[in-house]
């Protein structure tokens, strides 16, 4: 992260970002959608715009004033900023977003398909294996082309 709090995007995702935002205008930016969640994500989950539509879809699926609703509401749409990239291929972090993942000068970006996370490089340490641990199904100690 520079000092004007600009993370820089792979070049491999933006392009995954280019095409996740098929109706920007002509000699705009690729948008994305940066949800923030609250104290236990630990990190900034970041969509692309195809990848939020098809989640406000599947929410607007779930009964009307249902709590698993109402939840994934509060979180994707309430708790979530959009963001345009920068003609480099950076995304400016709010003050709010660079707290909420507990970010100084480091940051670690996570390619996961349609969507990538941005980690504190130590806090991702710290807890990336223990989301593994805490699945019974799966041991990380075998190779993971065993459960595809």
């Amino acid at each position: 992260m520079d000092s004007k709090s600009r993370v820089s995007i792979p070049a491999d995702f933006r392009k995954v970002l280019d095409m996740g935002d098929p109706d920007r205008e002509a000699g705009t930016h690729p948008r994305v959608v940066i949800v923030y969640g609250d104290h236990k994500r630990h990190h900034l989950e970041c969509y692309t715009i195809t990848a939020i539509d098809e989640i406000d879809e599947i929410i607007k699926g779930m009964s009307r004033g249902s709590k698993r609703r109402r939840a994934l509401q509060r979180l994707f749409n309430g708790q979530s900023v959009t963001v345009s990239m920068d003609e480099t291929g950076r995304l400016v972090l709010s003050a709010r977003l660079r707290a909420e993942a507990g970010l100084d000068k480091k940051a670690y970006i996570i390619g996961n398909g349609d969507t990538f996370q941005i980690w504190n490089p130590e806090t991702f340490d710290e807890l990336a294996d223990a989301d593994l641990d805490a699945d019974e199904d799966f041991d990380p100690d075998i190779d993971p082309t065993a459960y595809l």
